[in-house]
């Protein structure tokens, strides 16, 4: 199959492809995003649904206040 047939054919895939069956995921406390993007606990997920994880806002807030924290005390003992 030549480089150009398989581009045509993932570009026909990407346009039939059903958006509603992803779901995004919080790879740290496992909520899923809801319609409006609002993370909330998790709810039964269908066989064919697709999960996609990522951060939820939370988590990010959370992951990054961790890290100035670290680097504030790396900062300090290096003093």
């Amino acid at each position: 199959m030549s480089p150009l047939t398989l581009d045509s054919e993932l570009k026909r895939a990407a346009e039939q492809a059903d958006w509603s069956r992803v779901v995004h995921r919080c790879a740290w406390c496992k909520r899923v995003a809801d319609a409006q993007g609002e993370y909330v606990l998790p709810r039964e997920l269908d066989a064919d649904t697709v999960v996609t994880d990522g951060m939820c806002p939370a988590c990010g807030t959370r992951a990054l206040a961790l890290l100035a924290r670290r680097r504030l005390d790396r900062e300090q003992l290096a003093a």
